[in-house]
């Protein structure tokens, strides 16, 4: 079976492609839909459109939903009547396990062993320092970058130190922002800024004023 994949690709912020996608949404509601393992049939418009899952769906599908992320990627939500189990996969020992991806601590287990974040940036610097061509004096070039921190960095740091400090202190930022679910955040922004992603707005400053309405959103949602 022949099979195409969607690809909504815009030039550059509000060209329009929420727009294409709520488009495509309501033609795949109003027009009907074939589910074939990992293609989708649009009836009306006879295309396949072919998508990765993360593990083989059961039972009958009942419902199919396309979720458009913060950062632009698509994912398609299968909705079936199978009622799940108890998870019955064991490990060579016998045993179930447990494991939990995190902002602070990269990988946590069941039995309590974490892992820290590798953070591979932050120890290559020492050896981007040492490989560094003083020749180009970009260690000395005054920096600005676009996106303004909530607390900017020290002007008075240059180059790659101001570099350092700025990515530091965005990390710091994503990190608060981590602790509320994405679409409360989402909600928040539209509301406060109808525009934020056309503009280089903070999004903790907009977000802050709104902190106790973020967490209670996270934990109705649990995030």
């Amino acid at each position: 079976m022949k099979t195409r994949c969607i690809m909504i690709q815009g030039t550059m912020s509000d060209a329009g492609k929420s727009v294409v996608c709520a488009a495509l949404c309501r033609i795949f509601k109003q027009d009907g839909y074939k589910l074939y393992a990992n293609i989708l049939v649009v009836n009306r418009i006879k295309k396949h459109y072919k998508f990765s899952y993360s593990r083989p769906y059961e039972g009958t599908v009942k419902q199919v939903r396309i979720k458009r992320s913060p950062l632009g990627e698509y994912y398609l939500y299968v909705v079936t009547d199978a009622v799940s189990g108890p998870y019955r996969r064991k490990t060579l020992e016998g045993a179930s396990v447990g494991m939990d991806f995190g902002m602070k601590t990269y990988l946590t287990m069941s039995d309590g062993n974490k892992i820290d974040n590798p953070e591979f940036l932050k120890r290559s610097l020492g050896e981007l320092r040492q490989r560094y061509d003083t020749r180009f004096a970009a260690h000395v070039v005054p920096c600005d970058i676009d996106y303004q921190l909530s607390e900017p960095v020290d002007p008075g740091l240059l180059g790659i130190d101001y570099v350092e400090a700025y990515l530091a202190r965005l990390l710091v930022e994503a990190r608060w922002i981590a602790r509320f679910d994405v679409e409360g955040c989402i909600a928040v922004l539209e509301r406060a800024c109808p525009d934020y992603r056309g503009m280089h707005v903070n999004l903790c400053d907009l977000l802050l004023p709104h902190e106790d309405e973020l967490l209670l959103s996270s934990v109705r949602n649990g995030w």
